[in-house]
């Protein structure tokens, strides 16, 4: 597959995500992580992508740990994990808003189901 249209221009080398994506479902092993909300509410991590993206259709993809928070205090999400799903609710198809809309009205414990990079599974 021609990796030229996915090149950062500044570099003129493609992103290791963009290469992790293309490997065969087979490779990705998913896992679930179980989160408390925080006393501020918050699961303790911040998302990205979305079908709606200027990119076109990305997947949601864990973009950052907040440092304390309730990921970070587990340990198990990772910055670059793909969220499948949040409590049974696919999130593999769904617009960046509507992902987090689903995320900040899910209540209490929240089960993720996700996939870690390779070399990132603990």
């Amino acid at each position: 597959e021609d990796d030229l249209e996915d090149e950062d221009p500044t570099t003129g080398k493609t992103p290791s995500w963009i290469k992790w994506m293309r490997l065969p479902e087979i490779c990705h092993v998913p896992k679930s992580v179980q989160l408390e909300r925080g006393q501020a509410g918050s699961l303790g991590f911040s998302i990205v992508g979305g079908c709606d993206g200027l990119h076109g259709k990305q997947p949601i993809l864990v973009k950052s740990i907040v440092p304390g928070g309730s990921a970070d205090r587990d340990g198990r999400l990772r910055c670059g994990d793909l969220i499948l799903s949040a409590n049974g609710h696919l999130m593999t198809s769904i617009s960046h808003t509507m992902s987090v809309t689903l995320l900040k009205r899910l209540q209490g414990s929240v089960m993720l189901a996700v996939v870690s990079w390779p070399g990132t599974m603990l």
